[in-house]
C-alpha cells in the first residue's frame, strides 16, 4: 500500500475511533502532500511524499525550540506528539554509523578531498540518504569527514 493510501486508511480509522488529534494532523498532511501535488502538477510518489512529511517535522522540531523558550510546555508536548505521529508514516532511519560509512563511501567515489569539495558530495549523499536519514545529520557528517 503506498503512502497515500495509507493516509486515506489512517484518516478513516481516527474518524471512527474518535482521535481528534491524529485526524487534524491527517487532514493537515494530507492538505500539504495536496498543495506540493498542485504546485508541481503531478501525483506525489511516496519519497515525495516523505520529502513533505520530513518537511513537517522539521517544522514542528523549530517550534519546540520557540515553545521552549516561550516555557510554553503544553506546546512543546503536543508537538513532540505530533512528530511521533509523522514518524509513522517514514521509513526506520538509519543510525550515524552507516550514515557516516555512505558518505565515506560517496567521498571516495567523488575523489573529494577538503571541504571545498562539499558541493560535490552532498547531491549524491542527499540523493542516496533521501528519507532514510535526516539532513541535519548528514550534513554535520558530512562536515566532520570534510575537513
Amino acid at each position: 500500500m503506498d503512502l497515500q493510501q495509507r493516509l486515506i486508511e489512517d484518516m478513516k480509522t481516527t474518524m471512527k475511533n474518535g482521535d481528534r488529534a491524529s485526524l487534524n494532523l491527517i487532514r493537515s498532511l494530507r492538505s500539504a502532500i495536496h498543495n506540493v501535488e498542485i504546485e508541481k502538477q503531478k501525483k506525489l510518489d511516496d519519497q515525495e511524499i516523505q520529502a513533505v512529511i520530513l518537511k513537517g517535522i522539521k517544522q514542528r522540531r523549530e517550534s519546540i525550540e520557540m515553545f521552549k523558550a516561550g516555557s510554553r510546555q503544553d506546546l512543546v508536548e503536543s508537538e513532540e506528539h505530533e512528530i511521533a505521529l509523522l514518524q509513522r508514516y517514514l521509513p526506520e532511519m538509519i543510525s550515524i554509523s552507516e550514515v557516516e560509512t555512505i558518505v565515506l563511501q560517496i567521498i571516495t567515489e567523488v575523489g573529494a578531498h577538503s571541504a571545498k569539495d562539499k558541493g560535490k558530495v552532498m547531491p549524491l549523499v542527499m540523493t542516496k540518504l533521501r528519507g532514510k536519514a535526516e539532513g541535519a545529520i548528514i550534513n554535520q557528517v558530512v562536515n566532520r569527514l570534510l575537513p
